[in-house]
């Protein structure tokens, strides 16, 4: 089976100021799952030897903010730990998807793209759909698909649950019939999953990136070949898929 755990960086709306909306996805298989795992909660133990890895959540804002665990670190210090982190992912058996909306763009040039989050879930899904089927084929396996999604509370899992049974059942514009997904998703906090730590590590690193900055820029030149990728080894509108598509 592949595992898609998915995380987000920005708010699905309008009226909030920021630029940026960013759906990620990192997909793994079952059997590699140990090994990501393992990797994470290593390079948990090797910043903060004195805290079990429980305590400790990669989560991009309050590395940046110097808060929780990260309050007694300096700028460097939180510059070698965002480096490191994605450094150590570069080399584990994952792909990534992302799916990333210039909220500010959209606006300006009047462009229809609403509600940005379904319209979101529907090209995350489609691109989870066609990588499983993409890894069956490589494999000669016959393996499905489950969503692992960070929790946001009942009333709003359940909404996100309709939302992607609804996808999947129905099919899209472009995907009229998905046949690898398992339909019903689960939830769970990211404080207690490394894969979904490292979906909100993407997704704000990506969204920096585009903002130029120049510590997420190396960060991101360590992934890039993570993203799902064409077979010429082209990503755009595969693994990272930006709108407007002309930016």
């Amino acid at each position: 089976m592949y595992l898609m755990y998915v995380d987000e960086s920005g708010n699905a709306n309008y009226n909030d100021g920021e630029q940026y909306y960013n759906l990620v996805g990192i997909i793994v298989n079952e059997k590699d799952w140990i090994i990501v795992d393992n990797a994470l909660t290593k390079l948990k133990i090797d910043f903060f030897p004195n805290l079990s890895p429980e305590d400790v959540e990669f989560h991009a804002k309050p590395i940046r903010n110097k808060s929780r665990v990260y309050s007694h670190l300096d700028n460097e210090k939180v510059k070698d730990l965002f480096r490191k982190f994605f450094e150590v992912i570069s080399e584990l058996p994952i792909t990534i998807v992302s799916i990333l909306v210039n909220k500010r763009e959209i606006m300006k040039k009047q462009i229809r793209f609403n509600p940005i989050e379904e319209n979101c879930w529907e090209y995350l899904l489609e691109r989870f759909d066609n990588a499983v089927i993409e890894k069956n084929k490589e494999t000669g396996n016959e393996e499905l698909g489950l969503l692992i999604i960070d929790s946001e509370g009942e009333r709003v899992d359940t909404q996100l649950r309709t939302l992607i049974r609804k996808i999947v059942k129905v099919g899209t514009k472009y995907k009229p019939d998905f046949k690898n997904i398992i339909e019903d998703a689960l939830f769970t906090y990211s404080h207690w999953r490394n894969l979904t730590q490292i979906a909100d590590m993407v997704a704000y690193c990506i969204v920096k990136e585009k903002d130029s900055n120049e510590l997420f820029k190396e960060c991101f030149s360590k992934i890039e070949s993570k993203l799902r990728a064409n077979d010429e080894g082209i990503y755009s509108g595969y693994g990272l898929k930006i709108i407007p598509r002309d930016l």
